[in-house]
Parts: structure tokens; sequence; C-alpha cells
């Protein structure tokens, strides 16, 4: 990932979703030795969202808006959020921003 592209993704979930949010990238853009594919995030709040799937559309459509259309796929998680597989596959595998 560029430069710019972390710069975009910092802010705009900081914009969104406050400063104190834990931003990682996991799949085929945390690795270095691959190129392309989908932007993965998974992002972790300790504030409880009213929604988290239109929160993750909101910021899915400013990312696209700012990165060009591309694939991106936003996981939201807060306090309530069940825990689920792909969620500590994204911990243990994927890069903090």
């Amino acid at each position: 990932m560029s430069t710019r592209e972390i710069d975009v993704i910092r802010a705009t979930v900081h914009r969104l979703l406050g400063e104190g949010t834990r931003i990682r990238i996991f799949g085929s853009r945390a690795r270095l030795d691959e190129k392309g594919g989908d932007i993965d995030i998974l992002i972790e709040t300790e504030q409880k969202l009213a929604d988290r799937v239109a929160s993750a559309c909101r910021l899915t459509s400013q990312l696209q808006l700012q990165l060009g259309d591309q694939k991106i796929d936003v996981i939201i998680i807060d306090p309530e959020t069940p825990e689920q597989p792909i969620y500590q596959i994204a911990r243990q595998t994927g890069v903090m921003l």
C-alpha cells in the first residue's frame, strides 16, 4: 500500500469513528510480497456504535471516493460485537496502521 492510501485510511477512520480506534490492514495488502487485491480493514473501537453495518458502509463509501473505485472490505468491532474467527485471523496476520 502506498503512503497516501495509508494516510487516507487513517484520516477517514479517525474522522468518522474517532481517534481511539485501532486499524489493521490484513489479507493480501498486508503482505509485502503480494500486490493488488482488495483492501481488507479491521477496525476496533471502544465506543458502542448504534449501527456497525451502517458505519462500515459509510466508511467504505468515503474510502472509495478518496482512493478510487477498488474493492474495500471493512469490518468494525465494538464492545458488543460477538467474537468471530476472522477477527482473530486479522489480529494475528494484520498490520497495525
